[in-house]
């Protein structure tokens, strides 16, 4: 009804991660309005991107289609050179703070809850979260309950502090294996953009099942799913003859310089793996399936045919790569939205960020014909 009564000529969201924001998505693709998704480009921290949706980036396969077909040349491509070789011999993560070294996993920092400081903040957090839930005259499914939410932290805090560093194998470069990082769940990269394949454990199980025989499947937890998954989860997963588990805070560029092949589902690793000259599988729709030497698998019928070309025909295209990431680079805006809205708020930061949210403003406006 507001879509119908505003008309309005575009929507813009920053992500699109649950069920209300979906919805009004995909209504609005219906309706004919035309949708600006911004989301960081995932070459650096402090570039952003517009697409018309959240499964690629829509204008800049446009343009990577023209500089593949030779209709012109991109001013960015000596930029996307100077990236691609920084990157090959310093290899870190497009943004700082999804490096696993920052993350408490040791026993040692799980035991930091017992400080002064932070026991009072975590009373400050129990007192919040209960007079949030039993103050608020009408609650819905989206309001967390204060005693599982208790309940929950309780057991994950028992994970961390048991541990689970007995279930973990020590990568042995001298064989030959394939490589898949776990992904977080519940997460838009598993319920939206690969759906069959939420299962991570199946989803292994086919893997290993479909790898030559003497490979072995390398294994490594998302270090923010760390204590989230039961010590079980692990069992299941070594149970399958050719899979081992690797600690979360072993190096992740080491495992994909010396894998023979990476699988992911829409993982940032694959895009690093391309990066790095490596073989990728993807399960899932990510903006990097865009590049003809990434394969992505529908079912788990052809993965042993894919499996077999990606290891024996995979031939690594650095004209193409080069092209692609400077198609990036031109549609994307300096302006490192991220840092502005989820930590820094201040008037100062706010000011340094304004010429970035306007020129965001600009871009989406000349993809509208405005400007």
């Amino acid at each position: 009804d507001f879509l119908k009564t505003e008309k309005p000529d575009f929507l813009v969201m920053s992500v699109v991660s649950s069920l209300g924001s979906m919805l009004l998505y995909h209504i609005a693709k219906k309706q004919g309005v035309k949708t600006f998704i911004i989301r960081p480009n995932r070459i650096s921290n402090d570039y952003y991107i517009a697409s018309e949706n959240y499964t690629g980036f829509s204008w800049a396969e446009k343009i990577f289609n023209e500089l593949q077909s030779g209709k012109r040349a991109s001013p960015k491509k000596q930029e996307a050179i100077s990236i691609l070789e920084k990157f090959r011999n310093h290899p870190a993560p497009f943004h700082p703070d999804f490096h696993p070294s920052i993350k408490p996993i040791s026993r040692r920092q799980q035991l930091k809850f017992l400080l002064p400081q932070s026991f009072i903040n975590n009373i400050r957090w129990l007192i919040k979260l209960n007079l949030y839930y039993f103050l608020k005259e009408k609650r819905d499914y989206s309001d967390e309950i204060p005693w599982y939410s208790i309940w929950d932290k309780i057991k994950r805090k028992c994970r961390k502090l048991r541990g689970y560093n007995d279930l973990y194998s020590k990568p042995d470069f001298n064989e030959k294996f394939a490589f898949y990082p776990l992904q977080l769940q519940p997460e838009i990269s598993t319920m939206l953009l690969s759906p069959l394949y939420t299962d991570q454990i199946t989803n292994i199980r086919h893997i290993a099942r479909s790898l030559p025989m003497e490979f072995k499947l390398y294994v490594k937890e998302h270090f923010n799913m760390f204590g989230f998954r039961p010590r079980s989860y692990y069992k299941e997963l070594l149970k399958i003859p050719n899979v081992k588990l690797i600690d979360p805070t072993f190096p992740g560029f080491d495992l994909i310089q010396n894998a023979k092949l990476i699988f992911v589902l829409t993982a940032t690793t694959g895009w690093e793996a391309v990066f790095l000259k490596k073989p990728v599988i993807t399960f899932g729709e990510i903006f990097y399936n865009a590049l003809s030497m990434v394969k992505q698998c529908h079912s788990f019928e052809e993965l042993p045919h894919i499996i077999k070309k990606q290891l024996e025909n995979f031939q690594h295209n650095e004209e193409e790569l080069v092209n692609f990431i400077s198609a990036i680079l031109e549609d994307s805006v300096h302006a490192d939205i991220y840092t502005l809205w989820e930590k820094d708020r201040s008037d100062e930061r706010r000011a340094k960020e304004d010429a970035g949210l306007k020129m965001m403003a600009e871009n989406i406006a000349k993809k509208m014909d405005i400007i």
